[in-house]
């Protein structure tokens, strides 16, 4: 498992929603995650 996975099932995300990717600052005490969806292809 990625660990935007965890995230995802975390935030009980489903398609097309995803986490993209995560940042963390631990002297900020501080979590980013970037959201974003998959889009439908014709």
């Amino acid at each position: 498992m990625q660990g935007t996975e965890l995230f995802e099932q975390a935030l009980g995300l489903e398609r097309p929603w995803y986490v993209e990717r995560t940042e963390f600052d631990a002297g900020q005490r501080r979590l980013d995650l970037y959201l974003n969806f998959f889009q439908h292809q014709a």
